[in-house]
């Protein structure tokens, strides 16, 4: 159908109406100088009034716009985007210039379940699980962390996701696989490699390169 015009009256309780007068106007001026209120107030009414199944062009038109939030307190679309993870309130952010920008993954600031829901299932996109983020991007920037990031993952990893079965499981296999225990003289080394002193006898015996450095002990 013909775009619609700006002149003609758009019902605000019908989702495929708006998205098509959204989709003009994104199209001629953009949506990248929402601010953060006019970005959130625009999201919900969609989340309120898109209750059918949204068409391929609807999808696209919405994913389009720049109304959700990312860590770092910007505003980004989800075009081009074929998994989202949404960051849980208390997973820490530090060194997140590592991992925010990884690959296909959108990175998201928290959000309610409503909105979770919405980009799951009339978005399409496939949302990681905290777990899965964790192993497949998290884990393979701990080397490249400061010291005081490296520990405040890996504590968040220790507190929330080591007792759950099977994935929690998975993520330690592939963490005795990385070098991101530092030693006393500074080097990375795997934990399977190291000793504490204060435990291990005949310590004095052992090259300080293999011994944990103070903050792991």
């Amino acid at each position: 159908p013909p775009p619609r015009q700006a002149s003609e009256a758009v019902d605000l309780t019908n989702c495929s109406q708006v998205l098509n007068a959204v989709g003009t106007v994104e199209q001629s001026v953009g949506s990248r100088d929402l601010s953060h209120r006019h970005a959130r107030l625009l999201l919900n009414h969609f989340i309120h009034t898109c209750q059918e199944n949204l068409t391929l062009s609807q999808q696209s038109t919405l994913a389009s716009l720049c109304i959700f939030e990312s860590i770092g307190d910007s505003l980004v679309s989800l075009n081009n985007v074929e998994r989202c993870f949404v960051v849980p309130s208390d997973m820490p952010h530090d060194d997140s210039h590592l991992w925010k920008h990884y690959q296909k993954v959108q990175v998201l600031a928290p959000m309610d379940s409503a909105c979770l829901s919405f980009i799951r299932k009339k978005l399409s996109k496939d949302i990681l699980i905290v777990e899965r983020f964790y192993h497949d991007v998290i884990v393979r920037q701990l080397m490249s962390m400061t010291g005081e990031a490296r520990l405040s993952h890996l504590r968040y990893i220790r507190d929330n996701i080591c007792h759950r079965r099977g994935a929690g499981t998975a993520l330690i296999k592939t963490l005795c696989k990385v070098r991101f225990v530092q030693t006393q003289t500074g080097g990375m080394h795997m934990a399977a490699d190291l000793f504490v002193p204060s435990v291990v006898c005949f310590a004095s015996f052992i090259a300080d390169e293999f011994l944990l450095g103070p903050q792991w002990t």
